[in-house]
């Protein structure tokens, strides 16, 4: 690498190994997940993940950051560069990630279930003979033993129980990942290069990696005044946790529409402040477009509630409530979300249609890890092996194909949320992929075996607070801000996917061998979700599914309007509503960020009303500096609770 010395005279400096960062990651994958699992499900401390600015990544980078600063004064040599940094980062973020809600915490669990929790009641016995084997593990001993911890985890006996169905829905996660992987590299260059999306969250690991400029960040004033705020706020709460006599401040959900007892308010349901610093800061990033429309159109739910509720409707969720579901604004938001991903994937087409008859390197694009062409062959083959697994499992084509292809194209959609609005959290869509092929054909239409493939493979759609994808999406924008090389993300990805799939696998099933996944020791939430699909195909049994054409119409009247938004953001010059902010406040994430977002939208507002530009620019590292603040407070905390084995405070729930 050339340098340039301040006397003019060129210089040449070695740079780092481009496996140094690689390796260093990796060693540090299976401690993450290890601690993030442990946290969470025994003592109970932390969440390591459930927002897309994940408390562990965060955490990992400041760190590693703060040890790569420190190492720089003994010599340059051994400090990591930025684009190391970035690449540490961002092997968290996908392990994390693939970790939590939706993968193997879930899949887990689903194999075990069913001979512990049959009773006579629940009629399981009839179901659990048609379940395929490799669904499943089968032998009583381990079986308790995973509940009750009457055995080790580290026997033959054991060990080979397990073998079969762990490969088979472990290759179902990865070919996900890998999927996805190649989905994100095909529509990464448009989103980040020709679109040029925010990505309000890549702002945070981008200044914390400024270890060539501390004075940017890490020496900033403001950002400091900004961190010590949350520290603070928070520190008493964690306090008041320990010792409940201590004062305490609200910071979490304070409900305000259980007041509401009679109509037309009480048709509001739900109403809650919040006042997450984080949130605030994230939110402080977005445009004032973007926080506006959040918000808003969250407040223009509950008025839809309450019209209809003095209508006569009230929003039910059951399918056989008829209309008096109107005006299903959850399914809205659903049509909105995959219309959001259909229109970009439109604006995209002629972009992506030239560039495949093109064989540039990705050295030259600066964003993509492959060729347009390569990353649709791949993610072709990805499909063609994930519908062939299923097909082993019962799950006929037709169905297998489209299940699949909602689900990335949810995935793609939520990334598309998170890359403009930050989205603190993200949840699956009110008609997911399961739900569009039931409203399309309702559960009578299917076969047993159907049934049974699609209650089974739930785990990895029926929850997307932990997807990946933003993620990858997010890796695409740091290789193009950070100098990250190709070389290094083609050997960091796919080694990130196997260690953390193993990890988390093996994290599990240790806790629970040692503990018992029945046991009060243990959060019991994931134990419980283990008895899903055996409840779906018993629910299913008992009262079948009807079509949903009603919920279709309103899915496709959320998409229309959603379409709407677009061509009137294009069209009509200072048109204040985002069509992300619709789809973001009709989904059930925005209940907890609501009023964050109305208090960033007001302060940013005021700021560049009356002061200007260059206060905002002022201002900014301030809010840069609340939302560490408040991660790096929550993890100090939280590994103090594991040190002493305290449940503790979660500092976002």
């Amino acid at each position: 690498m050339r340098a340039v010395h301040r006397s003019g005279r060129e210089i040449t400096t070695s740079s780092p190994p481009w496996w140094r960062a690689v390796l260093i990651g990796s060693l540090l994958l299976p401690v993450s997940v290890w601690f993030g699992t442990y946290a969470y499900v025994v003592v109970q401390t932390l969440q390591w993940g459930q927002t897309t600015l994940q408390l562990g990544g965060v955490s990992v980078l400041f760190f590693v950051t703060v040890l790569a600063l420190a190492l720089r004064l003994i010599s340059k040599r051994l400090g990591l560069e930025r684009s190391e940094l970035l690449l540490i980062y961002i092997m968290m973020t996908i392990s994390v990630s693939a970790t939590g809600i939706g993968g193997p915490p879930f899949m887990v669990n689903y194999m075990a279930a069913g001979q512990y929790y049959a009773t006579p009641e629940n009629q399981w016995e009839q179901i659990i003979p048609l379940v395929p084997e490799h669904f499943t593990i089968n032998s009583w001993p381990q079986v308790l033993g995973f509940y009750e911890a009457t055995t080790t985890l580290y026997s033959w006996k054991t060990i080979s129980v397990w073998l079969l169905p762990l490969g088979y829905w472990c290759s179902i996660l990865l070919l996900m990942m890998v999927g996805a992987m190649f989905l994100a590299n095909l529509i990464g260059r448009q989103w980040v290069e020709h679109e040029r999306l925010t990505f309000p969250l890549v702002q945070i690991p981008l200044e914390m990696t400024q270890v060539s400029d501390l004075s940017r960040f890490w020496g900033n004033r403001m950002m400091w005044i900004g961190f010590a705020i949350p520290a603070v706020l928070e520190s008493i709460n964690y306090i008041n946790f320990l010792h409940p006599s201590f004062p305490k401040i609200q910071i979490k959900p304070r409900k305000l529409a259980s007041g509401f007892t009679k109509p037309p308010w009480m048709y509001i349901k739900s109403l809650d402040l919040t006042f997450f610093p984080w949130v605030i800061g994230v939110a402080f990033l977005l445009s004032t477009e973007m926080s506006f429309s959040c918000w808003f159109f969250w407040l223009l739910q509950r008025v839809e509630w309450v019209v209809g509720g003095m209508m006569g409707f009230v929003e039910a969720s059951s399918r056989e409530a008829g209309l008096a579901r109107l005006p299903m604004t959850t399914v809205q938001g659903a049509g909105g979300l995959y219309a959001l991903v259909l229109l970009s994937l439109w604006t995209a087409r002629r972009q992506i249609k030239d560039e495949m008859t093109k064989l540039w390197s990705p050295q030259e694009d600066g964003v993509s890890m492959f060729s347009p062409l390569a990353s649709m062959i791949g993610w072709v083959a990805v499909m063609a092996a994930l519908v062939m697994l299923t097909n082993l499992g019962g799950m006929p084509v037709s169905i297998s194909v489209p299940l699949f292809l909602f689900f990335f194209l949810s995935s793609l959609s939520i990334g598309r949320v998170v890359s403009e609005a930050g989205a603190t959290r993200t949840y699956a869509p009110a008609m997911g992929p399961l739900g569009l092929i039931t409203a399309a054909t309702g559960t009578d239409a299917l076969s047993t075996n159907t049934k049974i493939a699609l209650a089974y493979n739930s785990w990895w759609y029926r929850d997307y607070r932990d997807n990946y994808m933003p993620h990858l999406l997010a890796t695409l924008k740091m290789r193009h801000e950070g100098g990250i090389s190709v070389r290094q993300l083609r050997w960091a990805l796919p080694l990130t996917m196997v260690i953390t799939v193993v990890s988390s696998v093996w994290s599990m099933l240790h806790i629970y061998y040692k503990y018992g996944g029945a046991s009060a020791v243990v959060r019991f939430w994931y134990t419980a979700v283990g008895k899903t699909p055996l409840n779906m195909l018993a629910s299913w049994r008992d009262t079948p599914v009807p079509h949903d054409w009603l919920g279709l119409g309103g899915l496709i009247a959320g998409g229309l309007f959603t379409v709407g938004l677009t061509l009137a953001r294009q069209h009509i010059y200072g048109w204040p509503f985002h069509p992300v902010g619709f789809v973001l406040a009709f989904s059930n994430g925005m209940w907890r960020m609501w009023m964050p977002f109305f208090i960033a939208w007001l302060i940013k507002t005021v700021i560049l009303r009356y002061f200007g530009i260059k206060t905002y620019q002022q201002a900014r590292p301030l809010f840069l500096g609340v939302i560490m603040g408040d991660f790096i407070t929550a993890i100090c905390w939280g590994t103090y609770g594991m040190i002493v084995g305290q449940k503790m405070y979660f500092f976002f729930r």
